[in-house]
């Protein structure tokens, strides 16, 4: 069984180091901005205000945005004509110019 598990393991390709680094920044990126937000943002909205509901209220409707911007921005990225920004579809010759999800 042993032996099996090392083949197994011989034979996956191993991850290519420009995705790990995009990966890995882009998660360390979206930890520190977490982080950040968390830890100055309320001192920094304590010297406006003193009510904690407001900042409370700041702070949940950041998290309102960012789940709400995401598609928006997705839905963006995937009708650009920009290689940068093309969506899966995009690429195929049949598929029309915007990347129809038909394809």
């Amino acid at each position: 069984m042993a032996q099996l598990t090392a083949q197994a393991a011989a034979r996956e390709p191993a991850v290519s180091r420009r995705l790990f680094w995009t990966l890995g920044l882009g998660a360390f990126g979206l930890a520190f901005s977490i982080t950040t937000t968390a830890a100055y943002l309320p001192p920094l909205l304590d010297r406006f205000t003193d009510s904690g509901t407001l900042i409370g209220l700041v702070l949940g409707a950041e998290g309102v945005f960012a789940l709400a911007l995401s598609p928006v921005i997705g839905r963006g990225a995937t009708r650009s004509t920009r290689r940068s920004g093309a969506g899966a579809h995009s690429c195929s010759p049949r598929c029309s110019r915007w990347g129809s999800a038909s394809c």
